[in-house]
């Protein structure tokens, strides 16, 4: 005897479903049918789970390459940004002590611009 199960917004209803004698049920029949042929693809489930997860490591990996690769860059920039922040500080030094405040001044304001 199989029950069916309903599910009702008040209360589930259980109705009982009776197969003929020597028969089985329809879908019970066509799973019990499909059970070979699942059992034969099983291990090349398992082969193409195993690959899918290889990809989505390889895929993660890469991807954690290209972050690394483009921090370095942005440091590689700042770096250089930096480099040419101290070449500017020491040149407008250079111009206060030849006398020319003035133009330090003025290249200070447009480097603090920029």
């Amino acid at each position: 005897m199989i029950l069916v199960l309903f599910a009702l917004p008040s209360a589930p209803l259980v109705l009982p479903f009776q197969p003929a004698l020597g028969q089985r049920s329809a879908p019970l029949a066509q799973l019990l049918d499909l059970q070979p042929k699942v059992l034969q693809l099983m291990p090349q489930y398992r082969l193409l789970a195993q690959q899918r997860k290889q990809l989505a490591a390889l895929q993660h990996g890469a991807g954690r390459a290209l972050r690394f690769h483009q921090l370095a860059q942005a440091v590689r920039l700042d770096g250089q940004r930096i480099l040419l922040m101290a070449q500017a500080f020491v040149f407008s030094r250079q111009l206060r002590q030849l006398g020319l405040a003035m133009a330090s001044r003025h290249f200070a304001a447009a480097l603090q611009s920029a």
